[in-house]
């Protein structure tokens, strides 16, 4: 494969890796100073899911560096089956609180702009 592609995997890696970990440290510490409390600001103003956001692009880069097809079916069975469940069941957590219904029709649940 040429340079540019590899590149361009690794790049939605080291994407994905920060995405993932600066949202599970905002979580943290929100929760930490702030604890029973409903996180929308910051990275998760806009997609409610973002640290799946950010795995989705971890594994991502690797099915794509994987150069077959077989690697993108698996993380796309593995979102359906996996995560639109837990997404699904984490909404209806995070419903008791009385800002969620708001909250929920100004983000998207996983892409920004698309769902």
């Amino acid at each position: 494969s040429s340079n540019w592609y590899i590149a361009m995997c690794i790049s939605i890696y080291i994407f994905g890796v920060f995405f993932h970990f600066t949202s599970d440290m905002q979580k943290f510490i929100q929760l930490h100073h702030n604890p029973n409390s409903l996180i929308t600001d910051v990275m998760f103003a806009k997609i409610r899911n973002i640290n799946y956001l950010g795995e989705f692009f971890i594994y991502l880069g690797f099915s794509l560096l994987a150069m077959n097809l077989l690697p993108i079916f698996a993380l796309l069975f593995f979102i359906i089956i996996i995560w639109i469940p837990n997404m699904i069941r984490k909404d209806k957590s995070l419903s008791k609180y009385k800002d969620f219904e708001e909250y929920k029709n100004n983000t998207n649940s996983l892409f920004p702009f698309i769902w």
